[in-house]
């Protein structure tokens, strides 16, 4: 087998991952692992998937009973990917400026500049562990912003 000639890494995602001391790490995409029978459920009745293009139907209206609201205001995501992209689109338009931190994960730039953003940028420098500086956050504020 052939070594590699170079090594590719990236501080900033190994920093992200190993912060996980928080309730729900949006850094990580694997599983945690958890006994299947520690899940207080009949695997024999249990629905993994069903009719329903617009979301799992028993959980839309799960949602919908808990916050007290109609069914066709609730909306669902297959992952963080499809649920980034619904934040985003409920709170950008077409124009609009966006301040986004680098480095970041590129998918949220990206979502922003595909429904018609301009992104800026501010900087989280490695030497400062990846801290937002106020500095760098402040001068990259417009009016647009």
């Amino acid at each position: 087998m052939k070594q590699a000639k170079r090594i590719m890494g990236s501080a900033y995602m190994e920093w992200a991952k190993s912060q996980s001391h928080v309730a729900f790490n949006l850094a990580n995409s694997g599983v945690k692992n958890y006994p299947l029978s520690s899940l207080p459920v009949d695997f024999n009745s249990l629905a993994l998937s069903g009719p329903g293009a617009y979301g799992y139907p028993p959980l839309i209206k799960a949602i919908a009973g808990k916050y007290r609201v109609h069914e066709d205001c609730v909306a669902t995501a297959q992952g963080t990917s499809m649920a980034n992209l619904l934040a985003i689109a409920v709170t950008i338009e077409p124009g609009d400026e966006v301040l986004m931190e680098r480095p970041a994960y590129p998918l949220l730039s990206e979502t922003a500049q595909y429904l018609g953003a301009t992104v800026q940028y501010f900087d989280r420098p490695q030497e400062a562990s990846f801290a937002i500086r106020l500095d760098l956050l402040e001068r990259s504020i417009t009016p647009r912003t």
